[in-house]
């Protein structure tokens, strides 16, 4: 497969992620509903982190946004434990945002190159080429996307 379908899948989700998130205000974004674990801000935040783990490895330091947001996103984390202080669905978005240019400018001349690491998702999926693990993205992003639709429809 070519490198720039990829890309051009990539850019299609994260577009129709951030347009699925446009419209909800801050009040909705954080509200879970009776019967789930998380809502919309976790959710687009989860997408965030998980990306960044993904294409830069488990064990890498984020340099594009705080730390803490691992902490707050990644998988079994859950809103009822976060502290006072977490960030804005609007800061999430906009970092969303970047996180794909940034992705796509440093990996579209990488997906053919395998990873230092396979990386071996919950599921059991097993990645070893920057590319692979960028497909495999676009799943974990659709599965994400279908949750907030669904939070969407019942924070209105």
């Amino acid at each position: 497969m070519k490198p720039e379908i990829v890309l051009k899948q990539y850019e299609f989700v994260r577009l129709n992620t951030v347009k699925l998130l446009g419209g909800v205000s801050e009040e909705a974004a954080v509200i879970t509903p009776e019967g789930f674990a998380n809502n919309i801000l976790w959710n687009a935040g989860h997408l965030l982190v998980t990306n960044e783990l993904m294409m830069y490895g488990r064990e890498a330091e984020f340099t594009h946004f705080p730390q803490q947001y691992k902490s707050l996103f990644a998988g079994g984390t859950k809103p009822v434990n976060w502290p006072a202080e977490v960030p804005t669905l609007a800061e999430v978005i906009r970092l969303l945002n970047e996180q794909q240019k940034w992705i796509v400018a440093e990996f579209a001349d990488r997906l053919e190159e395998k990873m230092p690491k396979p990386f071996i998702t919950g599921s059991g999926m097993h990645n070893e080429f920057y590319g692979e693990m960028l497909a495999f993205s676009l799943y974990h992003e659709g599965m994400h996307n279908g949750m907030i639709n669904s939070l969407k429809k019942l924070t209105k």
